[in-house]
């Protein structure tokens, strides 16, 4: 049972650790596995491992596997769950193969479902300056970040870092010229959680270019408002017309019908003649309001068409007040 369990834990960290995990440490605690199955030994190998803080992102992912494979099968299985939670934090997709036994599957399982319920490591970095940046840290569920460390190249060429502690947001300060090249961010023992780009420069500061010059408008340049135009005035008249019209026409048939159930009242129903009473007076009422707008619309084209005509020249019309009998606007002007 150990032996294949060890064989599992081997095709576990061959597929996960790939060409990165080759530090002298990890081939260690694989040849302790595979050669003499003792996890006890492997499992102090993982922890000086991390405490190297030498580890790059996938480095980091195979020693949690591991570590949490050997805590399963020491019988620690909270430590193995939380190996694991440390494990899906860095790679939310990692899987263990079907082959996988169940004393090591259940609990890998059970951090899947912490880590889905809880989220994962989620960091960006943004620049405040040329050479201030900022780490913002999203979501750190299981506390694991640090802090941050800036690799950049300086004016004369040569390579350096700068590293931000917590509270997050992490401030990092570059030197006066420096360009970061990579951003990491670093866990307590200075291992890599995660590897990041430098995020692009900010845009320089926009100058204020208003020209609080006030320009006069060129009479007849521009458009007048859509609701100075006649033609708006004119098809709003055409609608209103139409609509009363066919009300008006409407209303006649209403009328004409009660006017033929009044006559001949034996052959019909109180509610036909009611009916027919109603909606004669709603059509009538409608086509009034109808011819009304249609009017006024009709006028009011007029008069906007007299007196936007010839916009170039001076103007051949004013509409001005008026009140005598009544009050309303008048159209002044003289005539073309």
């Amino acid at each position: 049972m150990v032996r294949r369990l060890g064989a599992a834990v081997l095709a576990l960290l061959v597929s996960s650790t790939g060409a990165h995990a080759d530090q002298a440490t990890l081939r260690e605690a694989r040849r302790v596995v595979e050669e003499e199955v003792r996890y006890d030994r492997a499992q102090e190998l993982l922890v000086t491992a991390l405490h190297q803080g030498d580890n790059g992102p996938d480095e980091l992912a195979a020693i949690y596997e591991l570590a949490g494979v050997a805590a399963v099968v020491l019988g620690q299985r909270e430590a193995g769950e939380q190996y694991f939670r440390r494990l899906l934090a860095l790679r939310p997709a990692a899987r263990l193969p079907a082959h996988t036994a169940p004393k090591i599957l259940e609990p890998f399982t059970a951090a899947q479902a912490h880590m889905a319920a809880v989220g994962n490591l989620r960091v960006a970095v943004r620049a405040e300056s040329a050479t201030d940046l900022v780490v913002d840290v999203a979501a750190d569920p299981l506390g694991m970040v640090a802090g941050a460390r800036v690799s950049y190249r300086g004016e004369d060429g040569a390579a350096g870092s700068v590293r931000g502690q917590l509270p997050a947001p992490i401030a990092v300060a570059l030197p006066g010229g420096a360009i970061a090249t990579a951003i990491e961010i670093v866990d307590e023992y200075g291992n890599r959680l995660q590897e990041l780009p430098p995020p692009p420069p900010p845009p320089p500061p926009r100058e204020d270019r208003r020209d609080d010059r006030v320009v006069p408008p060129v009479r007849g340049d521009a458009k007048p408002n859509v609701l100075l135009r006649w033609p708006t005035w004119a098809i709003g008249a055409g609608v209103a017309g139409a609509v009363g019209l066919g009300f008006a026409l409407d209303g006649k048939l209403a009328h004409d019908r009660l006017d033929e159930i009044l006559a001949r009242p034996e052959d019909h129903f109180f509610g036909e003649a009611e009916a027919a009473r109603k909606r004669w007076k709603r059509d009538t009422t409608i086509a009034n309001v109808a011819f009304v707008t249609t009017g006024v619309l009709a006028v009011g084209a007029v008069t906007i068409a007299i007196v936007t005509r010839d916009r170039q020249g001076p103007a051949k019309a004013s509409i001005v007040p008026w009140v005598g009998e009544g009050a309303g606007l008048a159209v002044v002007g003289a005539l073309p």
